[in-house]
């Protein structure tokens, strides 16, 4: 039995099933349906033929993620909380992911990460930091990663699941979800569409060509002089040529255009955008004796943006996501001493004096550098021995 196989197994299913529903209160299951207009209650109704179609498409790798649904929640002094909306089918099968890969990583996480795991709950972080304190550790540095989930790197995250998770059914249905979920970035929108000179030209060049045709020669005028009848063909055949040569510039132009286009569409997806990026440089490479390939892969890299980034917050599978990203953080903190207590991306560091905790700010500030991240200044601060410290919606003596 592999992996994949007992996540595709009827009774992880079932159990997956069962907690999506759970989730739900009775009152809201007619109303909570995803984008596709399917709600929990409609798709109760035809359980288990629903769940067993489900199944097979898993199986047989037929199954791919819908884009989801996107909605606001307004936050008091901070920019709206935008939340996923996924389909009942889509959320069955990542709680059922989630339940065969999450105790993978419980092994791995460390005592000092609280948030969304099996056991642990808010009220156990503040009792932490409320130990650490009185403990001795008074002074607080009380931090936050600004935007965390929206900015989780895909290519920082994919390394780190494959690193712990060697099926690659799973892998590739993870990377389905990421890319189901990411918002569009990287390149800028498609140009708009370029005037036709040359067709018009090419227009007003073959009106003047039939326009000499049809004249005698001899009538013939070219810059208000009358040419000879030799003169008059040979200037015939250069302008029908010069009208040909425009009428297939027009014609090619725009089929030009529409190919770059969809190659600018191609490398705006994430998989473009990583392979831009990845391969920009190794193009540049290839062609190291011409300055050209260089200078497109500048262009290429310059023009994919950043890498793909961010989890659905409000998916089954992104708080363990985001606890995967973060875990070199805690153990970077951790290998250095500091006493660390995380919750999601909202984290204390309980320290003996002020200069402690000013080290402790620039060691966090280097680890979440080195994965992509940052502070949210308005949310980091430190807290001397004789504050409250505000966190997690309490206040720590």
């Amino acid at each position: 039995m592999t992996l994949f196989d007992d996540f595709t197994a009827w009774d992880n299913l079932q159990l997956a099933w069962r907690t999506v529903r759970r989730n739900v209160p009775r009152y809201r299951r007619a109303r909570s349906a995803g984008p596709d207009g399917v709600s929990l209650a409609e798709f109760e109704r035809r359980m288990p033929r629903s769940l067993r179609i489900l199944q097979q498409a898993l199986r047989e790798e037929t199954y791919r993620p819908k884009p989801p649904g996107r909605f606001s929640l307004p936050r008091q002094d901070a920019p709206p909380r935008v939340l996923a909306r996924l389909n009942v089918e889509d959320r069955i099968a990542q709680r059922a992911a989630l339940q065969v890969i999450a105790p993978l990583w419980e092994e791995i996480f460390l005592p000092c990460s609280y948030g969304y795991r099996p056991g642990r709950s808010p009220a156990d972080a503040l009792a932490a930091v409320q130990s650490l304190r009185e403990g001795g550790r008074r002074w607080a540095l009380h931090g936050d990663v600004a935007s965390c989930f929206d900015r989780l790197d895909h290519d920082i995250l994919r390394k780190r699941l494959r690193r712990t998770l060697d099926d690659r059914r799973l892998l590739r249905l993870l990377d389905a979800w990421l890319e189901a979920g990411i918002a569009p970035a990287g390149f800028p929108a498609s140009p708009p569409p370029l005037p036709p000179p040359a067709l018009r030209r090419s227009a007003a060049g073959l009106d003047a060509l039939l326009e000499w045709l049809n004249r005698p020669a001899g009538d013939a005028w070219a810059g208000g002089d009358f040419l000879e009848p030799d003169a008059v063909r040979r200037l015939a055949w250069q302008d029908v040529g010069r009208g040909l040569a425009a009428l297939a510039g027009a014609w090619l132009r725009p089929k030009g255009v529409q190919a770059g286009r969809n190659l600018v569409s191609r490398l705006r997806s994430p998989a473009g955008r990583r392979i831009a990026r990845r391969g920009a440089w190794v193009t540049g490479g290839l062609g190291a004796l011409a300055f050209g390939g260089m200078a497109v892969s500048w262009y290429l890299t310059r023009r994919a943006g950043n890498a793909p980034a961010g989890v659905l917050q409000g998916s089954p599978l992104s708080p363990l996501l985001a606890n995967i990203y973060l875990h070199p953080f805690d153990a970077g903190m951790s290998h250095a001493g500091y006493a660390l207590v995380r919750f999601a991306d909202d984290w204390v560091v309980c320290a003996e004096s002020r200069k402690e905790a000013e080290s402790a700010r620039l060691r966090a500030e280097r680890l979440l550098k080195a994965l992509r991240l940052e502070f949210n200044p308005r949310k980091t601060r430190l807290v001397s021995p004789a504050e409250p410290l505000p966190w997690l919606g309490d206040w720590v003596p």
